[in-house]
């Protein structure tokens, strides 16, 4: 049997009988794949399923069988740590949405190199940096739209004051119910260019940033049905009130 080794991102860790677990991973050469890993005791297994929690990045080694079946979960080791952000309470709420959008969106059987290393990359950031960090869950979700193929396009201007979902695109005129509203299409517009060096060149008070947030999660649900009922956003808020 044929072994193959990828680097990977947990996703879920899903109850599946007495004896397994799955796990869900989206791995850099196979795209999302679902493995069995045992569950028992064993001083083996215990050292395996501490190191999928979402988020984790990992490198694993296993016999890929075609899309659509379960493979078990070979070796696995860390690829980068995440243990610094575990331990920040604004990093750590970050994580979990992070973890929630990718297990959200990402569906593909198939690779995507730029995506797997813009969220690999964006996750080893987001536990080195000691900078504030307190935008990088809108920019990450600003990168993460161009690389799910609906970057909105960067025509702000006097003019082009409405950010419209659908079309992703700023105009002049105003639709009830599919436009953003004027003040945050002007920050939304901002975001656009962003990258994590300088996520925190945007001044935003707690209201403005959830409510940004939100949008974004609007103009995500409108482009991808499945985004929807975000659990950590409870999280984001309450750590972002102050």
């Amino acid at each position: 049997m044929h072994l193959q080794k990828t680097r990977g991102i947990v996703l879920k860790l899903l109850p599946f009988n007495d004896k397994n677990k799955i796990v869900k991973v989206y791995t850099e050469h196979f795209g999302l794949r679902a493995f069995i890993v045992g569950a028992g005791s064993s001083k083996l297994n215990r050292g395996k399923l501490s190191l999928l929690q979402a988020t984790q990045p990992i490198w694993l080694e296993t016999a890929f069988t075609e899309t659509g079946k379960l493979s078990r979960l070979g070796e696995v080791t860390p690829a980068a740590s995440i243990i610094n952000a575990m331990q920040h309470h604004t990093k750590r709420s970050m994580l979990l949405f992070i973890d929630e959008v990718l297990y959200k969106c990402l569906r593909e059987e198939q690779a995507d190199d730029q995506l797997f290393n813009f969220i690999f990359d964006s996750i080893v950031y987001l536990d080195k940096t000691t900078q504030n960090c307190n935008n990088f869950h809108l920019v990450f979700l600003m990168r993460l739209s161009h690389h799910l193929g609906f970057l909105p396009t960067g025509n702000y201007s006097s003019v082009n004051r409405f950010f419209h979902y659908k079309d992703g695109i700023f105009d002049c005129f105003t639709t009830e119910g599919t436009i953003m509203d004027e003040v945050h299409s002007e920050l939304f517009s901002k975001f656009i260019e962003l990258d994590y060096q300088n996520m925190e060149s945007v001044p935003l008070n707690a209201q403005s940033r959830n409510k940004l947030l939100n949008n974004m999660l609007l103009y995500f649900a409108t482009h991808m049905p499945s985004f929807s009922n975000f659990k950590s956003l409870e999280i984001l808020s309450e750590i972002h009130a102050v």
